[in-house]
């Protein structure tokens, strides 16, 4: 029983990743917004609308893709220090 992660945890890790989501969406949405008005203020073809919604997505998936592998890092570092530490072995009666 002593192996079970608390439920805190576990639903505090689900939300980090839950809010990754809302942040690739806001990026996408934010930088489609901001070259909407750029275009309506430019008089310009929706050139900078596409452009814009590009950028925000490039950014936002390199974003949550550093994220992934800094969390992927963080579980393997504390895996191999479970794995590195000694098992002290059960008392004899």
């Amino acid at each position: 029983m002593g192996g079970r992660k608390p439920v805190g945890k576990g639903l505090g890790e689900a939300w980090r990743y839950d809010t990754l989501g809302y942040t690739f969406a806001f990026s996408v949405i934010v930088f489609a917004g901001v070259g909407f008005l750029l275009d309506r203020w430019l008089h310009t073809t929706p050139i900078i609308t596409v452009f814009g919604t590009l950028v925000g997505a490039g950014m936002a998936f390199y974003w949550v893709y550093a994220k992934v592998r800094a969390d992927g890092a963080k579980y393997e570092a504390e895996r191999a220090a479970k794995a590195a530490k000694p098992v002290p072995p059960p008392d004899a009666e």
